[in-house]
């Protein structure tokens, strides 16, 4: 399909392609052939990737997402390309249909999947948070993926024997920081979060939970280009709970309380910001027994440039926030509480912050 059209020409297969793909893919069809499902949901992802614009025949066949992960799981890491498809093609026309196909797409998958399938979860996650952390919150926590996620990095935080690994519970919290950072009331009503350990012990997570979950696990994150993501989107939204800020939130005393590894943490990652400029998008690479898809590659990977270009995690300048922050904390929490606070850092780490915010040696 790729080599023989290109991207002004692709639309010409879609009166024969995407019936082919529906009727392939619908259920309710009992003679179909599921040795083609594979091939129909790459063709699916090649016709999605080369489209150049978003149209109502894309629309009517995202249904079919769900209706192959009811099946089973073995296709998730394709749905996911796709389902990020959508959203990278779609964006609000896409999110204003299928807000709630959406939730129930990820309700199918979200903690029910191995460590790699959940990478390719953090696709459609980064897809949907990065370009609408306000509606793209709202929707995980309307349709209960946020609670999935939330009830994983409390087994995590708790050491439950089942809970998930760490490269799991990362993907969580990045996608927890970047609704925050959209809205931070947005899970004022959902904290604390209770669960039942070994002996009947009552366990609790809520905002306290939370910060020890960002500042603990942060220099553990591995240092590749998810790394680097990862970590920049969990400083800005650390730094955005220091007051002062336009809406006090749950998690600033926390914060405060916890100034030492704020500011450790600062000192590395601002140290970092001197030497490097933007910060790579969130990628999946492929295992050696997974089958690349070329076709439309180049165009998948130029729109997420494009959309890396607008994150968060870019446009922000981490310096001049932490410098705001820091200038107007006193004022904010009153002269006696900073003196508190700053007791509690390392001068060198104060006199290195203090160097690096205003370009001093």
């Amino acid at each position: 399909v790729g080599t023989a059209v290109d991207r002004t020409q692709v639309h010409h297969l879609y009166p024969v392609a995407l019936p082919m793909i529906n009727s392939t893919l619908d259920p309710s069809c009992r003679d179909r052939d599921v040795c083609l499902v594979e091939d129909v949901l790459r063709l699916w992802l090649v016709l999605l990737r080369l489209a150049t614009s978003y149209e109502l025949h894309w629309e009517k066949l995202f249904c079919r997402v769900k209706d192959v992960l009811e099946q089973d799981l073995e296709h998730i890491k394709i749905l996911m390309l796709i389902t990020e498809g959508y959203i990278l093609l779609g964006g609000a026309s896409f999110l204003n249909v299928h807000s709630s196909m959406l939730q129930l797409v990820l309700l199918l998958v979200v903690g029910k999947t191995k460590p790699r399938g959940t990478a390719y979860i953090g696709l459609v996650l980064e897809a949907l948070l990065r370009k609408f952390p306000v509606e793209g919150g709202a929707l995980l926590l309307q349709g209960g993926i946020m609670k999935l996620m939330i009830s994983s990095c409390a087994a995590n935080y708790q050491n439950d024997s089942s809970c998930d690994p760490d490269r799991v519970v990362v993907l969580y919290l990045t996608a927890i920081a970047r609704s925050l950072l959209g809205n931070p009331t947005l899970l004022d009503g959902f904290f604390p979060v209770t669960s039942l350990g070994s002996g009947g012990v009552t366990l609790s997570f809520g905002a306290q939970e939370l910060v020890d979950m960002y500042l603990v696990k942060f220099k553990g994150i591995e240092p590749d280009s998810n790394g680097a993501l990862h970590q920049k989107v969990w400083l800005l939204f650390m730094l955005s709970l220091l007051p002062p800020s336009p809406v006090p939130t749950i998690y600033s005393p926390h914060v405060l309380q916890r100034m030492d590894q704020l500011l450790d943490i600062c000192l590395t990652m601002l140290t970092q910001q001197l030497t490097l400029s933007n910060t790579d998008p969130y990628t999946v690479g492929y295992d050696c027994d997974e089958e690349t898809i070329e076709t439309g590659k180049q165009a998948y990977e130029a729109s997420i440039v494009d959309e890396g270009k607008k994150d968060i995690a870019n446009t922000s300048d981490a310096r001049s926030i932490f410098k705001m922050k820091m200038e107007g904390l006193t004022s904010a929490i009153g002269n006696d509480a900073y003196q508190q606070v700053l007791n509690t850092v390392e001068p060198v780490i104060l006199q290195q912050l203090e160097r690096i915010v205003n370009n001093t040696k």
